[in-house]
């Protein structure tokens, strides 16, 4: 049982984490674009989250959507 749980906790930080650190360090590196300020900004879809004025050297975001689209994905590349 060890094994099993150890070996999908490091999927899951490979699978997930990894790319994640990854693109916070490119956004406190890059830091907000046009494009960013667009989408995140006021008057944006996302501008109740207020991430500009949490975030004002940008941020890599992920807003919660809808979870039948990654469900499509893992189920495809799972086959």
């Amino acid at each position: 049982i060890g094994n099993i749980t150890g070996s999908n906790a490091v999927n899951v930080f490979l699978g997930i984490g990894l790319p994640w650190f990854i693109a916070s360090i490119y956004w406190r590196v890059q830091g907000p674009t046009d494009e960013w300020k667009q989408r995140y900004g006021k008057g944006s879809k996302y501008h109740e989250l207020d991430l500009e004025g949490h975030y004002p050297d940008g941020g890599f975001a992920v807003p919660a959507g809808d979870l039948a689209y990654s469900v499509l994905i893992f189920s495809v590349c799972s086959v």
